[in-house]
């Protein structure tokens, strides 16, 4: 009898091999795709300074939308523009608590 299991990228519950991970191939793209842009992400990351690091997990903890943009300006503008952005964004939320 097949094991229910459950996709870890969707949630949804699948019968699959028993080596099986993703209930679909859509899915199995799909983590291999957010796994790369961690690589990078992480890449960035590494480079820069600790105060930089500290905000930019700051800023993932607050928006996920907000640090996947980082992302973004890192692989297509480089580290420099990440960075700033980072910084900006850092000075958006740190407003946001202020004004609370």
């Amino acid at each position: 009898m097949a094991q229910i299991k459950f996709c870890p990228v969707c949630d949804d519950p699948f019968e699959g091999r028993s080596d099986a991970i993703f209930c679909s191939p859509k899915c199995r793209t799909k983590a291999h795709r957010q796994k790369k842009r961690e690589e990078k992400a992480k890449q960035w990351l590494d480079q820069t300074t600790p105060e930089i690091r500290e905000d930019f997990y700051l800023i993932r903890n607050y928006s996920d939308y907000a640090a996947r943009l980082i992302e973004i300006i890192s692989e297509k503008h480089g580290r420099e523009a990440a960075e700033l952005a980072t910084v900006a964004g850092r000075a958006i939320i740190d407003e946001k608590l202020i004004l609370r």
